[in-house]
């Protein structure tokens, strides 16, 4: 019986030991990931983030969900014999919703949308109101790190300009600043690539720091199909004690979270033609009484959850 089935067997087993060895070869196939961008080129980049929060203020629990969209224009301007790109990003698109409620008296609900813009923007939202227009640039290692934002204190100081209360222009310069230069809002469509070739399966970190938080990203790559590099993303985020407090306000904060999702690249340009993350954060605002004001000093402790999703796209414009 063993005779008569040999042929088949070693038929089989040969067979087994090649595709072992076209699997391996595969498996050992490595790509050089990076921002490959010449000057010149244009893309437009969208951006989409759903965040639900919980706090807990003088015993009531505050929800508060929000919704923003973010339209961008994006310019190459220059490409350094080293790869370090010089983008120009323009803010063609600015729309946001929020709905806070604490179950019973407090019911506030905001809207805008810079392509339907009221005749009076939203209290407290001004800033964001005036985004549409303006423009950033920034440096952009060929790994995609940014190195330098340009234009970002002239956007503040515009905006902010005819503000008296010093406080609250620092309070909203910060959140202004937060909001516009999270990471996030940039580069949801940009990775930090590796140094060398990578195959599928191997993992990358990268260390950051932006708005307030220390950053710490696992990239692994999936897959490659179609001249598409699939990514995993495995970030977690704490905040920065050297820069998560307001000190003339007697604010600070204190939060950790992670943030997981798939990011996927154009292997030619190193775009990211389209990105999902989930982010989970927890932690507490701190607030104290400022230190000259009359009576005993105290302190205030407001627990905060948030869950987002952020959503990125590009599309690469005829050039």
């Amino acid at each position: 019986m063993i005779k008569s089935r040999s042929p088949i067997f070693r038929f089989l087993v040969i067979a087994s030991v090649l595709l072992c060895v076209v699997s391996s070869a595969k498996a050992q196939d490595k790509v050089a990931l990076g921002l490959h961008l010449r000057a010149g080129q244009t893309f437009d980049t969208g951006y989409v983030m759903e965040t639900e929060t919980a706090e807990t203020f003088q015993e009531k629990h505050i929800a508060i969900t929000m919704l923003m969209r973010f339209g961008m224009h994006n310019e190459v301007l220059n490409v350094d014999d080293a790869g370090t790109i010089k983008l120009k990003t323009t803010y063609e698109s600015v729309a946001f919703e929020s709905h806070m409620t604490d179950g019973g008296k407090i019911n506030i609900t905001v809207n805008y949308d810079s392509k339907k813009p009221p005749k009076k923007a939203p209290a407290g939202e001004e800033a964001m109101t005036e985004l549409v227009g303006q423009s950033l640039i920034m440096t952009i290692s060929s790994q995609g790190k940014i190195v330098k934002i340009e234009g970002m204190d002239a956007i503040v100081q515009k905006i902010m300009a005819g503000r008296k209360d010093t406080v609250e222009r620092d309070l909203t310069s910060k959140k202004f600043k937060e909001s516009i230069g999270d990471r996030g809002k940039f580069t949801s469509n940009m990775v930090f690539f590796p140094e060398l070739p990578v195959a599928i399966g191997d993992s990358w970190k990268f260390q950051s720091e932006f708005s307030s938080f220390l950053i710490s990203d696992q990239y692994t790559l999936m897959s490659l199909q179609n001249g598409i590099a699939t990514l995993a993303v495995r970030s977690n985020l704490n905040t920065d004690p050297k820069s998560s407090s307001f000190e003339d306000s007697g604010i600070s904060m204190n939060f950790k979270g992670t943030r997981n999702g798939v990011m996927r690249v154009d292997e030619r340009t190193g775009l990211t033609q389209s990105s999902e993350l989930h982010q989970s954060m927890a932690g507490n605002w701190s607030i104290s009484s400022p230190e000259n004001a009359p009576g005993k000093r105290e302190k205030m402790i407001i627990p905060v959850k948030m869950k987002s999703t952020m959503r990125g796209w590009i599309v690469q414009l005829p050039q």
